[in-house]
């Protein structure tokens, strides 16, 4: 018989897990794995990226930012071992789930940073959008009423908050050397298209089953206009503004030719 819980935020350990309805453990495992994989492609992507970097201080930071993503994935998939999926087991829960439909674009943009026509501002662009994006997404599960996933989450936000500040030092560094000529806004949009599918496809059937569960209290377009507000004000602050504000007509998975 499983015991009656009341999900509150942090309120479900580990030792509590094995009791709690099944429904809440499928969506726990999927969700962390799914988060688990991401962090993982971020540190692989990236770190063959290194050679990229313009200076050897640049370099050490953007270094940093390689280890912090490697160090989530762990993280996380030490979470997953204590109950029950072990990291082979995680990748395989984590690929099934983002192999079919509208699920495939929401890691689009962390594959691509490993594209070998990438240039120093992709990486950029990369730590400006999609770790800004990560931001959200992570305190939301900061939230969770799994307990060992919101205590990794709130160290993960952290960083976060560090990732994306490396990526606008970088980006005002690199407009301040550099004109803004139609590659460089092309790029810009792209990478913002990438952080908007990296929340995922709007109106998912089990949300109201994940915010009565506290897995995930805020729905993926909730995340999204939260995101958008805040690039607005930074885009506005680089005087960049008008490259992305515009309204969102199409739907997602969202489209680069739409915006230009």
């Amino acid at each position: 018989m499983l015991i009656k819980f009341t999900f509150l935020p942090k309120s479900i350990d580990h030792n509590q897990f094995d009791d709690c309805p099944e429904d809440y453990k499928k969506y726990v495992k999927r969700i962390l794995a799914i988060q688990a994989f991401a962090e993982r492609c971020g540190a692989c992507e990236m770190g063959a990226q290194l050679r990229l970097a313009p200076d050897p201080i640049t370099r050490k930071s953007f270094a940093r930012v390689v280890y912090d993503e490697a160090n989530h994935a762990h993280m996380l998939y030490k979470i997953l071992e204590k109950i029950g999926v072990n990291e082979s087991e995680a990748l395989e829960l984590a690929k099934s789930k983002n192999s079919s439909g509208k699920s495939t674009e929401s890691l689009d943009g962390i594959l691509a940073v490993g594209n070998n026509e990438n240039d120093w501002i992709d990486i950029v662009l990369n730590n400006m959008f999609l770790d800004r994006a990560g931001s959200h997404m992570v305190g939301n599960f900061s939230n969770s009423s799994f307990k060992p996933w919101a205590d990794a989450c709130e160290k993960i936000y952290i960083d976060e908050q560090m990732h994306k500040a490396f990526g606008f030092k970088q980006l005002k560094h690199y407009i301040e050397k550099h004109n803004i000529d139609e590659e460089l806004i092309r790029k810009i949009r792209q990478w913002y298209v990438h952080a908007l599918n990296f929340f995922g496809p709007p109106n998912v059937k089990s949300q109201e089953l994940l915010n009565f569960y506290g897995i995930k209290r805020q729905s993926n377009d909730e995340l999204r206009c939260a995101f958008i507000k805040e690039v607005l004000c930074v885009m506005d602050e680089l005087g960049l503004r008008k490259i992305i504000d515009y309204e969102l007509a199409n739907k997602y998975p969202f489209q680069l030719s739409v915006l230009t």
